[in-house]
């Protein structure tokens, strides 16, 4: 016997009618109409709360009905389906917090890459990173002795707070204020790009 006409005699043997029956499942008359008539079925927490309001075991309300049964399957995995895939996300969202978190505590070396523009005027240099960088410690090389060449080191952190420091203003020492390059070195101090000031 299928499932819909098990609900179906189990009611009118409790003398429920589909309107008290759907009030005790939190469903609509017509979601039960629908079951008895086998245009649809209950999902599979509604067929747990169907073997309640109508004291049959679960192996007498689905006995025979292999559609139902296919669809408790389906029900089951598409569930099993859906926790996988939010926990998968949970732990990627906490693998990625942690990274960011670990990435906090240490500096990294702004290479010549990081570096999206430069530019000086009246003796203050202007310097441009990536949105998600941010500026932690700096430093001009001021024993090296050229006339037309800064050499700077910079240290930024990961910032996704949108508070950060995406540009940043040196004020230069006199004698550095009319360079023409811009050597950015690493924490080595090997030069890892030369940029013309404008």
């Amino acid at each position: 016997m299928d499932i819909g006409n098990q609900i179906k005699r189990r009611r009118k043997a409790l003398g429920l009618t589909q309107e008290q029956l759907a009030a005790q499942l939190n469903v609509s008359r017509s979601a039960v109409s629908n079951w008895e008539a086998g245009r649809n079925y209950p999902d599979l927490l509604t067929v747990i709360a169907l073997s309640d309001a109508l004291d049959l075991s679960l192996d007498n309300l689905l006995k025979g009905d292999n559609n139902m049964i296919q669809k408790v399957k389906r029900d089951a995995k598409t569930k099993h389906i859906k926790t996988a895939v939010i926990a998968g996300l949970c732990l990627l969202v906490l693998l990625l917090c942690g990274l960011f978190v670990q990435g906090e505590n240490q500096p990294h070396d702004i290479a010549g890459q990081d570096v999206k523009a430069v530019t000086i005027t009246d003796g203050t240099l202007h310097i441009a990173l990536p949105v998600y960088r941010s500026i932690s410690s700096w430093m001009v090389n001021n024993s090296f002795t050229s006339t037309n060449t800064i050499q700077l080191s910079m240290d930024s952190r990961p910032d996704l707070s949108f508070k950060h420091r995406q540009k940043m203003d040196l004020t230069l020492q006199p004698s550095l204020s009319n360079g023409k390059y811009l050597q950015i070195l690493n924490h080595d101090g090997k030069v890892t790009k030369t940029i013309k000031l404008q």
